[in-house]
């Protein structure tokens, strides 16, 4: 009995690890800027773009992460300096993966975003 109770505390303490590993950085406190030497997670707002005013749409996140190399830069300079957003141009109602497209200073290498890319549900509003 003794011995099962201490490999479902492994096991459990092996998820825990796994758990946090996945969940990536920053997964505590999503929120804050991180940095390593010469690399930043940010979480930046999403915003929409070229949205026609008869289209409406689901639930979107407000935010992304967003993972970029660059010169070290304060955090409101960052806001100020990137932006996210999803571009509605050619869309008509219907069922969408849209990709979350970056506005960056072109010296700037981007790591990852998360996410890459969000499902859309469109459809014509009322008037």
């Amino acid at each position: 009995m003794n011995e099962d109770r201490k490999l479902k505390l492994t096991a459990l303490l092996l998820a825990l690890l796994l758990w946090f590993y996945v969940s990536g950085p920053g997964w505590p406190f999503p929120g804050l800027v991180e940095t390593d030497p010469g690399r930043t997670v940010v979480s930046i707002s999403l915003e929409m773009v070229n949205l026609p005013d008869n289209l409406e749409l689901n639930a979107l996140p407000e935010k992304v992460r967003v993972g970029l190399i660059a010169p070290e830069y304060p955090e409101e300079e960052i806001g100020e300096l990137l932006s996210a957003y999803l571009d509605f141009e050619h869309v008509v109602p219907g069922v969408y993966w849209l990709p979350v497209v970056l506005d960056h200073p072109q010296e700037w290498e981007i790591d990852f975003i998360s996410p890459r890319s969000i499902q859309v549900d469109v459809w014509e509003g009322n008037q």
